[in-house]
């Protein structure tokens, strides 16, 4: 049976209607009068509920309507739409101009997001002037969607909601392990192992969480809600209605919607998510030259600052007076499979076995200045066989430590002639 059919057998089967009526109709549409299956689906739904007085002839949801509510733990996406019966945990007003609200409702079994489109509008009768979090309400005709594993709820103008009479009450804090997480909403007590510096405008966080089971990417989009957070990177926090997604076979956190306290029971061992790569340098390339290039990070958090009208400008900590360091940006492959590499500072010392100082002095005294640097890095790694050590980032070689494979051997390839 094809997914449409399906889901109108799933949703109205239980309600006395015989499926075989069902699919007959269905096929009647589809196959004699060549209706879209989606738009079948629509009419069949909509003369049905009609018929069972879900909805009234002007297509509202009727009051007397007994509703068949569905657990939020058993929801699919097999279902044509459901009803939900839960506790208001979190509401937020989205930027979107196409949805009026956006939050999260639980009940005894689990918690899922949901969005309200602009076309529920009838207040006082499709939908409350007011939706206060800790109160209970019942979401009627909520289309359940999917993406990247998580599921959420969607309500529009042929939806309904209403305070419930049932209050309904759910865990207040109900963490699981990293390792043990599903697409969905989350609960976390987790550690803060690493806030990393993002360009994109709209980001307000960044960076990998842990417990003691494993780790996680998280990110946290700007909004109204979130200017004051202040997260610390090393902080255990407490973590309430996380949403969890799988993209790439890798599993991510989005925190913008989710609760953050900190939380006075520190994990002192969280788990580690370090990467040794072993490989040959294939390309070593940035806009700035061939392939080392300045950058200027924030004194207190080690991020990288941005030009602005007052100086140098950190994300977190304003105006700043920034530390100057080299990184290279590269290529790695061992034979089987590639990397693209960032090498920071403390991996490109440890590469040249020196320290800083030695290393902005032989700056100081080149003519060419920081562009010393970059052919010296050239020379050093490029066509060689290293090993990188640091954390994989969305596929990417974060590196802080260096070696050589053979460091005896010296290459110059800037000047095309080999020392033996």
């Amino acid at each position: 049976m094809i997914e449409a059919l399906q889901a109108l057998c799933n949703k109205f089967v239980p309600l006395g209607i015989e499926e075989a009526r069902i699919s007959t109709k269905f096929n009647t549409l589809t196959g004699e009068f060549s209706i879209p299956e989606m738009e079948a689906v629509r009419m069949i739904s909509t003369g049905l509920e009609k018929e069972l007085g879900i909805i009234n002839e002007e297509g509202n949801r009727t009051e007397g309507y007994k509703a068949n509510f569905t657990r939020i733990s058993v929801l699919s996406t097999n279902m044509l739409d459901a009803d939900v019966r839960g506790q208001l945990l979190s509401i937020e007003i989205p930027k979107s101009q196409k949805l009026q609200y956006a939050g999260v409702i639980g009940d005894e079994t689990g918690a899922i997001r949901f969005v309200i489109s602009k076309g529920l509008n009838k207040v006082g009768t499709d939908i409350p002037a007011e939706l206060i979090p800790g109160k209970s309400y019942e979401f009627h005709g909520a289309q359940v969607s999917e993406y990247s594993g998580s599921l959420s709820l969607f309500l529009n103008g042929y939806s309904a909601i209403f305070e419930s009479e049932e209050t309904i009450d759910t865990p207040l804090f109900n963490p699981v392990l990293i390792q043990d997480i599903t697409p969905g909403v989350v609960d976390l007590h987790a550690a803060i192992i690493r806030l990393s510096g993002s360009t994109h405008e709209k980001i307000r966080y960044s960076g990998t969480i842990a417990d003691s089971s494993g780790t996680a990417r998280f990110v946290i989009w700007k909004n109204d809600n979130n200017e004051s957070l202040n997260l610390q990177q090393g902080q255990t926090y407490e973590i309430s209605l996380a949403s969890a997604s799988i993209r790439n076979g890798q599993l991510n956190i989005d925190l913008t919607g989710a609760v953050i306290k900190p939380s006075v029971e520190v994990i002192e061992s969280p788990a580690d998510d370090r990467a040794t790569i072993t490989g040959d340098i294939t390309r070593l390339k940035t806009s700035t030259g061939r392939g080392t290039e300045v950058v200027y990070r924030c004194p207190e958090c080690n991020r990288i600052v941005e030009i602005a009208k007052g100086g140098y400008e950190c994300k977190t900590h304003g105006i700043v007076n920034p530390v100057k360091e080299f990184r290279t940006k590269t290529r790695i492959d061992n034979g089987c499979e590639a990397w693209s590499a960032i090498i920071n500072l403390p991996a490109l010392l440890e590469m040249l076995g020196w320290t800083k100082e030695q290393l902005f002095d032989y700056r100081d005294n080149d003519p060419l200045g920081d562009g010393a640097i970059d052919y010296l890095v050239y020379d050093k790694i490029f066509g060689r066989r290293v090993t990188l050590r640091g954390y994989l980032i969305d596929g990417r070689m974060i590196a802080d430590g260096c070696s050589l494979a053979y460091p005896e051997a010296v290459l110059k390839v800037s000047e095309q002639l080999e020392v033996v």
